[in-house]
């Protein structure tokens, strides 16, 4: 995040908030809880088209979407040198735009309960790279790349709403897959990244 802390971005937000995570602007207001229509869903041939429909699954509060545009190898990496996998991601997403009251509302936890999010932006700020050979999971994954983006979030819940701002490293993969007959490329979501400023 902004002056010197990097929030644990998106399906993390819930969990940043049950642990009062430094850096991650909390406010009680309850402001507008209706974000603009997200844009349809297209078919992720790029990773641009990619970070769209990522976008939109949050707005939509798509836990099913989001899960299909990840890849299974994903990994989100912190800036204190922890990780997650896929299947926590996905365990995160799924409690998140569940609609589901908050677990422990008393205690600020919000591991459920979100109502909508509004994606204030998702930023480009250098084109899509081939991902470095010597990285630790991504590295012989052929054709991945990483792009790099200044992000803003607002999670709407019961209590308020949250603000997370952060620049990410994304990282993606191009995958074949036969669609009505046609081999198509389809890019996947692997993993991302905390920048620490």
């Amino acid at each position: 995040m902004r002056k010197d802390t990097t929030a644990r971005l998106l399906v993390l937000a819930l969990a940043l908030l049950a642990f009062a995570a430094p850096g991650c602007i909390f406010s009680p207001d309850t402001g507008d809880t209706n974000p603009t229509n997200p844009p349809e869903y297209v078919f992720a041939s790029t990773a641009e088209k990619l970070m769209q429909n990522f976008s939109t699954a949050y707005t939509r509060l798509d836990a099913a979407t989001y899960r299909d545009m990840l890849d299974t190898r994903f990994q989100f990496y912190y800036t204190d040198g922890t990780d997650h996998d896929y299947n926590t991601e996905v365990r995160i997403a799924e409690n998140m735009f569940s609609g589901d009251p908050p677990t422990n509302p008393g205690n600020g936890s919000t591991n459920n309960g979100i109502r909508s999010v509004n994606v204030d932006k998702i930023l480009p700020l250098e084109g899509w790279v081939n991902v470095s050979a010597s990285h630790p999971d991504f590295g012989g994954i052929s054709g991945a790349k990483r792009g790099f983006y200044d992000v803003q979030f607002i999670f709407h819940h019961d209590a308020g709403t949250i603000t997370v701002t952060s620049t990410q490293f994304f990282y993606a993969v191009p995958l074949q897959i036969i669609v009505d007959g046609e081999t198509k490329t389809e890019w996947k979501l692997l993993g991302q990244e905390d920048i620490a400023k």
